[in-house]
């Protein structure tokens, strides 16, 4: 009976799900293509839907390492394996908002160790006490605070501020912060690209990075759609040129 209850409480997160901006089916794969416009590049994302979790009536997602084709005049220059992982999402049935974070201490951590135990795995025998020396060494220097991340709402209207947001990760004496403000819902809008077409909720953010006396702007413009999550976002800089351009192209559930 009680494997009965987890098994319909769990489809009825992963079903179709009012206001739940993301594909929250394990194993999926989502196609992306970059334009960046700053070098003329375009690069290829394939994206995988690499966790999926239910704890307290939430369901959380995690996008998991990408395959990234880079082409150069339209001919593929490198193709590789990004050790980068992206977004977290998570839907709670109880608000039916989608919480979208970027990154957040719990995140980072968790990055850390993996890139450690990997490292562990694959080093000599005879460096791997040098390598946990440096590990715990590098763990004592480094600290990860906050959460830079946005929410949407499928009730919001046209307007509706989003909450502001802050990520910091200290290395020694250096401090990089990654802040989230001037986040508005710029309303519903359909979206058709490659992969069809799709009913979208459209936000729009700013996110500053500062470490020392410098400060890189970016404003970003993202279109979601339920049971989907990102179709398209169009990066631009602190004088609002276009830097990228990501756009779902095609998707295997």
């Amino acid at each position: 009976m009680r494997t009965l209850i987890l098994t319909i409480f769990f489809l009825s997160l992963t079903g179709v799900v009012k206001g739940q901006f993301f594909t929250s089916q394990k194993g999926a794969v989502l196609y992306y293509e970059v334009n960046n416009k700053k070098n003329g590049e375009i690069t290829k994302d394939t994206l995988h839907i690499d966790k999926v979790e239910t704890s307290n009536n939430t369901l959380s997602v995690k996008e998991g390492k990408n395959k990234i084709e880079i082409r150069d005049n339209d001919k593929i220059a490198i193709e590789m394996e990004s050790g980068t992982d992206f977004r977290t999402y998570k839907y709670s049935n109880e608000n039916n908002i989608t919480y979208v974070s970027f990154m957040n201490e719990k995140d980072a951590y968790a990055l850390m160790q993996d890139i450690y135990e990997k490292s562990y795995q694959k080093a000599s025998p005879e460096k791997k006490d040098e390598l946990k020396e440096n590990y715990e060494r590098t763990k004592k220097n480094m600290q990860f605070k906050g959460d830079a991340y946005i929410t949407l709402n499928p009730k919001a209207t046209k307007g509706d501020k989003l909450p502001e947001s802050e990520y910091s990760q200290k290395i020694g004496p250096m401090k990089i912060r990654t802040i989230i403000d001037k986040g508005t819902v710029d309303g519903f809008e359909t979206l058709t690209t490659p992969a069809g077409k799709f009913e979208c909720i459209k936000v729009s953010y700013r996110v500053r990075a500062k470490m020392l006396l410098f400060t890189e702007t970016s404003y970003i413009t993202e279109w979601y759609a339920e049971n989907v999550g990102l179709i398209k976002s169009i990066e631009r800089d602190e004088n609002k040129n276009e830097n990228l351009i990501r756009i779902l192209t095609s998707r295997e559930m």
